[in-house]
């Protein structure tokens, strides 16, 4: 390449990547987390997919990796678990399942913190099977969930970053370093 097209090409490879980055940054934690939190949905053996057979049961996967050189405490709050997942109907974002809300005792009372070593990953998983809060079956469709780490609010860096518990609002749908990006998946 000539060398006066140089810097217009570096202009562009970078243009690109910040155009790339400012789409994606909604769907994104925020750059200066320290943990970034990832949900997979699998099937029953632990296989990654998006397409479900009505009534088959699948696996939320979900991990959290400490990216930092620093260890890092969770102030976790329990309820029942530490971790918590939300399905949602994909056409209105309307929540169908709360793992929170479907344990018989969860009351967020503090507990011992999660702490993660610098390049730590903890994973966590929940089996569902496709029923709704209420224990019924859910129809065919598209849906989307999340998962996040049950945190103490009160005492976590970025209290309005914990994953919520059985009551939810919208604006707890959105992705920190305590919780996932929505991901869709559908049953058939």
């Amino acid at each position: 390449m000539p060398s006066a097209l140089r810097p217009l090409a570096g202009l562009a490879c970078f243009l690109a990547l910040f155009a790339s980055a400012a789409c994606d940054s909604a769907a994104q934690p925020p750059a200066a987390a320290a943990l970034v939190t990832r949900l997979q949905v699998e099937d029953a053996d632990g296989q990654p997919r998006a397409s479900f057979a009505l009534g088959e049961p699948l696996q939320f996967q979900l991990s959290v990796y400490n990216r930092s050189a620093m260890a890092r405490t969770v102030p976790m709050a329990l309820c029942g678990e530490q971790d918590n997942y939300v399905v949602l109907r994909g056409r209105d974002s309307t929540p169908v399942w709360n793992a929170a809300a479907a344990q018989a005792h969860c009351n967020l009372l503090p507990v011992t913190p999660l702490v993660l070593q610098p390049g730590q990953i903890v994973q966590f998983s929940i089996l569902w099977n496709q029923t709704d809060s209420d224990g019924n079956p859910l129809p065919a469709g598209t849906y989307e969930v999340m998962g996040g780490l049950l945190c103490d609010p009160s005492q976590a860096v970025d209290g309005s970053g914990c994953m919520a518990g059985p009551d939810l609002s919208g604006a707890e749908l959105k992705p920190s370093q305590y919780r996932s990006t929505l991901v869709q998946f559908s049953i058939h």
